[in-house]
């Protein structure tokens, strides 16, 4: 399984750093912040901080887990996962996007329940 995962800083604000996917969260979380950048390449990017890992979604390949992640960045205001900057995915991810019918606002279709469910309630049926 991989594992998309949100960093946060420890803080009262608990402000969102990174998000990132792992087949290993636990694994991937010490070489955040423990791993010395300069000792090892690819690590350490949050190296010394106070950090907390959400894991937020698990997916069973590394392609599905590839297109929710930029999804979650993209939703999120973070620069899209390295790997699908090419346009042709950029339209993939696009296309997964979703509107809301009642005030046309896009996002993820897991983020769309919870915003009607939250801005909408009025609109759901009394069965939910």
């Amino acid at each position: 399984m991989i594992h998309i995962y949100e960093l946060r800083s420890k803080d009262s604000l608990r402000t969102l750093l990174y998000i990132g996917q792992s087949a290993n969260p636990k694994a991937r979380l010490y070489d955040h912040i423990k791993r010395n950048p300069l000792k090892s390449p690819h690590a350490g990017r949050f190296y010394g901080q106070d950090i907390e890992m959400v894991v937020l979604e698990s997916y069973a390949t590394r392609g599905e887990a590839r297109q929710a992640e930029t999804l979650h960045k993209v939703a999120k205001g973070l620069p899209p996962t390295e790997r699908m900057v090419a346009q042709n995915n950029i339209r993939k991810v696009n296309k997964m996007r979703k509107q809301c019918p009642h005030c046309d606002m896009i996002t993820n279709p897991g983020s769309l329940t919870t915003h009607i469910k939250f801005s909408h309630p009025s609109c759901l049926p009394s069965s939910l």
